[in-house]
């Protein structure tokens, strides 16, 4: 398992954030950030679950989504598509928010 970020939720706008209109969210890159920090701030009306804009996440990076799904207690979000290969899914294990990260071809 790679960590590939953590989400940290902010009400203040930060320096080199981009805008995503369809999930109403302002968010940084991570690598622009010593620690890997992906700041983000919602705008009212987001789609995406209340725990994604309330809590902090860590994303890991996996082989398979749907592998990892099946293991968890709460699935937040459905799967999204980032482009460039990426898709993303977010979901509780244990009471904490893990975004599933898979690459693929």
């Amino acid at each position: 398992m790679e960590i590939l970020h953590v989400g940290v939720i902010t009400n203040v706008p930060v320096d080199g954030e981009a805008y995503n209109d369809g999930l109403k969210v302002h968010l940084t890159d991570p690598e622009n950030h010593p620690f890997k920090y992906e700041f983000l701030r919602f705008e009212d009306g987001s789609p995406l679950h209340k725990r994604i804009q309330t809590e902090p996440h860590i994303a890991i990076k996996v082989d398979s989504i749907e592998e990892e799904v099946s293991k968890v207690t709460e699935i937040l979000s459905e799967e999204m598509d980032c482009g460039g290969g990426m898709f993303i899914r977010f979901a509780d294990i244990d009471g904490f928010i893990f975004e599933f990260t898979e690459f693929r071809n």
